[in-house]
């Protein structure tokens, strides 16, 4: 009899400082962590960082570390995006002249995360779950602050720079909230933007 593939209703990321995951869940069950990233040593492991050998291409995971190598470290190496998020000091940066922020980065990261488990399923999940650390910034008022949610919608098929525009990089007073404000006990549902 043949067995009918895995259906995922929802994605579980890990999206980690250095290291992120993915996993499905479905009617069926649990899939475990999908691979992501063939290059890696552990293909279910993509290493969070990207890189811009020019504004108009990035690349991920072990692959964007390669190539940043071989291109004799020229263009833009980002990793650990993640540790910015309680920053209220890092508004965002430049890719050669395009502006970019926080939320725009993270966003193209877990928008890729989605496009590759959206392949691997053939499938177009559109709800994503991520956890929070039980603690995410040292102060508590930045602990609760909550902001653009990004990351989140790029995670959920929406284009995350429909949002609000990077132009001008706005100065925001507290940390951004794409994961400040998902906690595993609120899970959000997303919908196409």
């Amino acid at each position: 009899m043949m067995q009918s593939r895995f259906r995922p209703e929802l994605y579980a990321i890990d999206f980690g400082t250095t290291n992120s995951l993915l996993a499905a869940a479905g009617k069926s069950g649990v899939h475990p962590p999908i691979e992501l990233d063939d290059a890696a040593p552990d293909p279910t492991i993509m290493r969070t960082v990207l890189y811009f050998p020019s504004a108009e291409r990035c690349l991920y995971g072990a692959r964007a570390i390669a190539e940043y190598s071989a291109s004799g470290m020229q263009g833009r190496l980002i990793r650990s995006i993640k540790k910015h998020l309680p920053s209220r000091s890092f508004i965002g940066t430049y890719i050669e002249d395009r502006p970019m922020n926080l939320e725009d980065l993270i966003g193209a990261f877990l928008g890729e995360l989605r496009a590759r488990a959206n392949r691997f399923f053939d499938a177009d999940v559109r709800r994503p779950v991520l956890g929070r650390p039980a603690r995410f910034a040292p102060a508590p008022e930045d602990d609760e602050h909550g902001g653009s949610t990004a990351g989140t919608r790029a995670a959920a098929g929406a284009d995350p720079s429909s949002s609000r525009s990077s132009a001008a990089l706005p100065r925001r007073s507290g940390p951004r909230g794409v994961a400040s404000k998902l906690s595993a006990a609120s899970c959000l549902r997303l919908r196409e933007a």
